[in-house]
């Protein structure tokens, strides 16, 4: 019996071992797994930071084709004009092409007052 007695205390001393060996192994994977959570927190930080850059940029990109298409208008508009031409006769022939006072007074540098009679005088109703 002493033989049996003495492989059991064996077996308990190895198993106490294995369990401290267990113990020490999750005790590290502890660790290990808490500095990989704060790995994985500072890289969702620095994708959040690029995703809200991304939207301020494409903000930008959309006002700055805006204002791109609006400069093209008016350049179109520019390079049509005669050099020799007067402001009313490309008025004029701005709004038989439909142009509003708001346009003329932008583009060709008239009076409200001016535009609005042009329009009054020289607007081609669609009625008709």
């Amino acid at each position: 019996m002493n033989i049996a007695i003495g492989t059991a205390t064996t077996i308990a001393a190895a198993a106490g071992v294995a369990l401290a060996a267990l113990a020490l192994w999750v005790a590290l994977l502890a660790r290990r797994l808490a500095r990989l959570r704060g790995v994985v927190a500072a890289v969702r930080a620095d994708a959040e930071s690029l995703c809200a850059g991304a939207n301020g940029i494409d903000a930008r990109q959309n006002r700055l084709e805006a204002a791109l298409r609006a400069l093209s208008g008016k350049l179109e508009l520019v390079e049509l004009r005669d050099p020799g031409e007067r402001p009313y006769t490309q008025a004029i022939r701005m709004v038989h092409q439909g142009a509003g006072c708001e346009e003329l007074v932008r583009n060709c540098g008239l009076a409200r007052g001016e535009a609005e009679l042009i329009v009054m005088l020289h607007r081609v109703d669609k009625a008709s």
